[in-house]
C-alpha cells in the first residue's frame, strides 16, 4: 500500500498539472476541477495512511473519511465527486465565476484542513505553498 509520503508525491504531481491546464486558460476549468478532486483524493490518503487505514474505492473512502475526520468531510467529498461527474459526463463547461465559486467552496477547504492534518509530513513547510490555489 502506499505510504503518507507516495500519496503527499502524487498530489504535488497532480495539483503540477493543474498548473499546465490553468496557464491555458479559463477553456480547461473542468478539468482544473477534476484535477484538484485529484489532490484531494490522495490527501485523504495520505491522512488516512498516516492512521493505518487504507481505502479501496470512493464508497470505501466515504466512510473512513466519516469515521475519521466527521460526516461533514463525507458530505463536502461527495458533492465534489458529484461536481466532477457532472463536468465529466454531462458534458458541462464551467466558466471562470463557476470555477472560482467550487474553488472557494469545494476545494478550498478541502486542501487547507488536509494540508494542515498533514504538516508533521512536510518539515520544509512546501505542502500548502505547492498545494493551494495561486
Amino acid at each position: 500500500m502506499p505510504c503518507v509520503s507516495d500519496h503527499i508525491a502524487n498530489a504535488k504531481h497532480n495539483r503540477s498539472a493543474v498548473g499546465v491546464l490553468d496557464a491555458r486558460g479559463p477553456s480547461y476549468a473542468d478539468w482544473v476541477i477534476v484535477l484538484y478532486y485529484y489532490v484531494i483524493i490522495h490527501l485523504i490518503e495520505a491522512a488516512l495512511a498516516d492512521r493505518g487505514e487504507h481505502s479501496q474505492d470512493h464508497r470505501d473512502r466515504r466512510d473512513r473519511l466519516e469515521r475519521q475526520f466527521g460526516r461533514n468531510w463525507r458530505q463536502k467529498y461527495q458533492h465534489l465527486g458529484d461536481i466532477t461527474r457532472e463536468l465529466r459526463y454531462q458534458c458541462k463547461k464551467p466558466d471562470q465565476k463557476y470555477l472560482n465559486t467550487v474553488m472557494s467552496r469545494a476545494v478550498g477547504p478541502f486542501l487547507k484542513y488536509f494540508c494542515r492534518i498533514l504538516q508533521a509530513h512536510d518539515p520544509a513547510g512546501d505542502l500548502t505553498r505547492e498545494l493551494l490555489p495561486t
